[in-house]
């Protein structure tokens, strides 16, 4: 079962599996019967029951998708938690590299 059109499989992916650039069909999630009632991470618990029933998922590289830059969420662990700890990293690294300027 997939979205793509036929010939158009295993042309090209990425890593992420996200809520954000998600689509799927009605088959497909009727399959793996719904989803469970989650606080957060429910896209990774849909990758996982889509894997365990054999169902392909398509991580195609012309997905584009822009998704909020908050830093605050709603959900304990998502996007926005990530985002924020990505964001301290980089001023981390970015703060070193001037401090190492100043002092060399």
């Amino acid at each position: 079962m997939s979205l793509l059109a036929r010939g158009d499989e295993g042309r090209s992916e990425h890593w992420q599996f996200s809520g954000a650039s998600l689509a799927l069909t009605a088959e497909a999630y009727g399959e793996v019967g719904g989803l469970e009632p989650q606080v957060a991470l429910e896209d990774e618990q849909l990758e996982q029951a889509l894997t365990q029933r054999g169902i392909r998922i398509d991580r195609l590289l012309g997905v584009r998708v822009t998704t909020s830059a908050r830093l605050l969420g709603r959900a304990e662990r998502g996007l926005a938690r990530d985002l924020a700890r990505a964001a301290s990293q980089l001023v981390s690294r970015s703060t070193v590299g001037e401090n190492k300027k100043l002092i060399g």
